[in-house]
């Protein structure tokens, strides 16, 4: 014969269970959640991203020149290659800039030759591949474009200064 339970006693027993049991629905609920979320995340991402960039102005040197800064999102095998071509503002063929990657590289920075014929408020294309070390594939291409917000006339015709000590220019 089975011993009746006193009320007391199954209500304490059943809050126990309901809340084991609730805090069990819990924790998988937000094992899901977040496995779904960083699954979309990883997707979404892609393997590199642009994290600032434009213009560079050395007015000591007299260079202007681009200037782009990527974060490496994924582990990318050694000798992976980060190709950006720059549009030439002078006309003729783009400038490229190629860059190979380490296993321990997370951020990378770019930086084109030294451009002329900048002009005030017009933008310029810059192309971003990332391409495998071994077949040059493209595995992934990101293009953006930069504005010329500072007039180029700034910038002097002649270094102003020369050598690693920044002496004057003697011209």
């Amino acid at each position: 014969m089975v011993k009746p339970m006193g009320l007391a006693k199954l209500i304490r027993w059943n809050a126990g269970a309901g809340i084991a049991l609730a805090l069990a629905v819990i924790v998988i609920g937000m094992a899901v959640f977040f496995q779904f979320a960083e699954e979309r995340r990883e997707a979404r991402a892609g393997k590199i991203a642009i994290t600032g960039g434009g213009f560079l102005y050395n007015y000591r040197i007299g260079e202007i020149r681009y200037g782009i800064n990527f974060h490496i999102l994924q582990p990318m095998p050694i000798g992976t290659r980060l190709r950006v071509t720059f549009e030439n503002p002078a006309g003729g063929d783009p400038l490229v800039v190629t860059r190979s990657l380490g296993s321990d590289t997370n951020r990378v920075s770019v930086e084109s030759p030294a451009v002329s014929g900048l002009k005030l408020g017009e933008a310029y294309q810059v192309q971003i591949d990332l391409r495998d070390r071994d077949s040059d594939a493209i595995m992934e291409q990101l293009a953006t474009t930069y504005q010329v917000t500072v007039d180029p006339g700034l910038v002097p015709d002649k270094p102003l200064t020369v050598g690693p000590g920044y002496r004057l220019n003697p011209q």
